[in-house]
């Protein structure tokens, strides 16, 4: 049952946020991979061929922007992955015009259960 449901790959550096992100999504049919950082994220989208990714903007080491201009310009097979980035600097619009570029979406920081599922089902075209 479980490799039917789509595949959501959560990356982000501080635990609390991938804890809060992996329960809302389970709880609401998505299969959830993490990762705590670029790097991470990188090797998990790899292995696990993901439907969507959701990856926080600030992290030390390589930032979600770096992951999203990796994954962009990878393998064919990740290129067309939707990817969301999750930030506290959505009223920036200069960081949107940045970001909204190249990501599908954004998701600000904070955020509850009913925003996160909404965006992935868009994501995901459902």
């Amino acid at each position: 049952m479980e490799q039917d449901l789509p595949k959501i790959l959560v990356v982000d550096d501080k635990a609390h946020i991938v804890r809060m992100m992996k329960e809302y999504l389970e709880r609401n049919g998505y299969q959830v991979v993490t990762a705590g950082n670029g790097e991470e994220a990188l090797v998990k989208a790899r292995e696990e061929n993901p439907d969507l990714i959701l990856c926080d903007e600030e992290m030390p080491g390589m930032s979600g922007a770096e992951v999203l201009k990796r994954v962009r310009s990878g393998e064919a097979a990740f290129r067309m992955v939707p990817f969301i980035a999750v930030t506290v600097h959505a009223a920036n619009q200069e960081w949107l015009d940045k970001w909204l570029f190249e990501a599908d979406d954004y998701l600000t920081k904070p955020f509850g259960e009913s925003e996160i599922v909404a965006l992935v089902q868009k994501g995901l075209g459902r």
